[in-house]
């Protein structure tokens, strides 16, 4: 946990009542081993078709967070509250699960950058 950019640690209290909490499932993204090479050929056409989208158009590409980018720490940056990240309106995951095509959902018409924190939250959910 982070207070004004310092780790804080957590007290052991805070850890057990965590553990003693039921375990809440939101729709898991469990793919059966005998679909996962579909499921991987799917997502890498997605992501070939996105990387060839003019992203640059795209409002907010200038504060995006690239693959490289570090804090002031030396930490990298994986998601920000004022950083963007790409996402695909339509879910790579919801496409898959409804044979959608790849290049409906990699094309630029499905994307848009959203503030990271809030595209790691949003998961594999789709906003139409």
């Amino acid at each position: 946990m982070k207070t004004n950019g310092v780790l804080q640690f957590r007290s052991q209290e805070w850890y057990d009542s965590k553990i003693k909490q039921p375990i809440k499932l939101v729709e898991p993204k469990v793919v059966p081993i005998d679909w996962r090479k579909s499921w991987k050929t799917y997502r890498n056409k997605v992501n070939k078709i996105t990387s060839q989208q003019d992203l640059k158009s795209l409002d907010h590409y200038e504060e995006r967070i690239t693959r490289n980018m570090i804090n002031e720490y030396g930490v990298k940056i994986y998601q920000s509250d004022t950083h963007y990240s790409l996402d695909h309106k339509i879910s790579i995951w919801y496409g898959w699960k409804n044979n959608i095509s790849p290049e409906v959902i990699g094309n630029i018409s499905n994307l848009r950058y959203i503030i990271s924190k809030d595209n790691c939250h949003k998961g594999t959910r789709s906003e139409f």
